[in-house]
């Protein structure tokens, strides 16, 4: 029964673990979408460069 437990605790971390992995990446994705558009439309008059 405790090993059961524990498996069942492991099987839901990793199922938890690749919910929030996909959701950050999806986070990230997007705001670097926005970012472009907001780019593109010319809402900066040029990048910022680090000499």
């Amino acid at each position: 029964m405790v090993d059961l437990k524990a498996k069942l605790i492991q099987e839901y971390d990793r199922h938890e673990a690749k919910r929030v992995r996909e959701y950050n990446t999806c986070c990230i994705v997007n705001l670097t979408r926005r970012r472009v558009a907001q780019f593109s439309k010319g809402s900066r008059p040029f990048p910022h460069y680090y000499q």
